[in-house]
C-alpha cells in the first residue's frame, strides 16, 4: 500500500471450479489487482491481470511485504516514474541482469505465464534471459498513487513473432524507484 493509504495492489493464487466448490479445479494461476480508494472511502480496482500456472492450493493467510519507503517529497532532479520506466527498458535491452540489479526491489515478484511466481530478481533474470531475442516493451499508460510513491506502468511487449501484455508495479523506496512486481502475460 502507498504511504497515502489510497493506492495499493494485491497478488495471489486463484483457482476456478466450474459450478460448485466440490467440482474439480479446471483453471488456476496467479492474479494481480491494482486498487485505489475513491472519495467516499470505497476501494475500486484500476487494473486486474493474471496468468495461468499449475494448481497449488491458495494461501490461507495474506502476507504483507514491508519495505523502507521514502518519507520526503521527491527531489526535483530525480527522474519521474515515466522516465524510470524508459531507463529500465533501455537498460533491459542492453543487459537483463544489469537492469534488474539496478531497478529490481529486494522484495520483488514476477508472474510469468505458465510459471509459479518468482520472488527474486536473480531467478527472474534466469527465466527471462532464456527468451531470445530480447523482449521489446511498448508502454501504453501509467497510473500513480496520490502520494507519488507507488505506480504502475502497463503496455505490450514483443518477442520475435509473439506479443504479450505486461504490468510493472513500481514502489519508491529509500534508494529510489524500484520494481516491486511484474506480470508478463505471453
Amino acid at each position: 500500500m502507498s504511504i497515502s493509504g489510497s493506492w495499493g495492489y494485491t497478488t495471489g493464487n486463484f483457482e476456478h471450479r466450474p459450478k460448485t466448490l466440490s467440482d474439480s479445479v479446471d483453471a488456476s494461476g496467479q492474479y494481480t489487482t491494482v486498487w485505489h480508494k475513491i472519495e467516499n472511502g470505497e476501494w475500486k480496482y484500476l487494473i486486474d491481470i493474471g496468468n495461468g500456472h499449475a494448481y497449488i492450493p491458495p494461501e490461507q493467510y495474506a502476507r504483507t511485504i514491508t519495505t523502507e519507503k521514502r518519507k520526503t517529497i521527491l527531489n526535483g532532479d530525480e527522474p519521474g516514474l515515466a522516465d524510470q520506466e524508459k531507463l529500465f527498458i533501455i537498460s533491459f535491452e542492453k543487459s537483463t541482469r544489469d537492469a534488474y540489479q539496478k531497478f529490481g526491489s529486494s522484495s520483488y515478484i514476477l508472474n510469468l505465464t505458465g510459471r509459479l511466481p518468482v520472488i527474486s530478481t536473480d531467478t527472474a533474470v534466469a527465466l527471462i534471459g532464456k527468451y531470445q531475442p530480447v523482449w521489446k516493451y511498448h508502454p501504453a499508460g501509467l497510473m500513480i498513487s496520490n502520494g507519488d510513491d507507488m505506480g504502475a506502468v502497463y503496455g505490450t511487449f514483443s518477442h520475435g513473432e509473439k506479443t504479450g501484455n505486461y504490468i510493472r508495479i513500481w514502489r519508491h523506496e529509500q534508494t529510489g524507484w524500484k520494481i516491486a512486481l511484474e506480470v508478463l502475460k505471453i
